[in-house]
């Protein structure tokens, strides 16, 4: 999913990056604990997608996480936005 978001052509990879994930819920927000536990999976399709060289502290440098309540279930939604230096 994460690879299909990004296109084929994402361009080469994040050598650091500062990332942040918003979550659009309808329901019930996450508690602050597992909003930031449930970035693992994405960090790690970023890196396993090529997206990133590596999702570890030397490259991953902040990871920011907020929340933003929506009307409708079918709003619900996961944005991801990288800003940082990629391989030359």
């Amino acid at each position: 999913m994460i690879r299909a978001a990004a296109g084929n052509d994402f361009g080469e990879p994040f050598e650091e990056a500062e990332i942040e994930i918003v979550r659009h819920y309808a329901r019930q927000p996450l508690d602050i604990d597992n909003l930031y536990a449930a970035c693992k999976v994405p960090l790690d399709a970023m890196r396993h997608a090529g997206i990133l060289i590596e999702d570890d502290p030397s490259v991953v440098t902040n990871i920011f996480c907020h929340q933003v309540k929506v009307a409708k279930v079918t709003e619900q939604k996961t944005e991801i936005k990288i800003n940082g230096t990629r391989k030359k």
